[in-house]
C-alpha cells in the first residue's frame, strides 16, 4: 500500500515505522485512560468493577466474532 503513495523505495521503511509508531501511540492514548478509570471504579466498588469487566469482555468477544465472520465468510463485502 505504501508503494501506491509514490514514496521513494528508501522511504518505505521509515514510513512503515512512523505509521506503526502512530498506531501504538493512539492505542496508548485510549488504553491508559480507560485502564485508570476502570482501576478507580474497582477501588470505589468491586462489584461495579467486576460488572464492567464482564460486560466489556462480552462486547469485545462479540465484536471479534463479528469481525471474524465478516472477514472469513464475506471477504469481498
Amino acid at each position: 500500500v505504501l508503494k501506491e503513495f509514490g514514496l521513494p523505495r528508501e522511504a518505505l521503511g521509515w514510513s512503515l515505522v512512523g505509521f506503526n509508531t502512530g498506531v501504538e501511540l493512539g492505542q496508548l492514548a485510549i488504553v491508559v485512560p480507560c485502564a485508570a478509570a476502570l482501576a478507580a471504579l474497582r477501588r470505589h466498588s468491586a462489584v461495579a468493577g467486576a460488572r464492567v469487566a464482564v460486560i466489556g469482555s462480552v462486547v469485545v468477544a462479540l465484536a471479534g466474532t463479528w469481525w471474524f465472520v465478516q472477514r472469513v465468510f464475506f471477504p469481498g463485502g
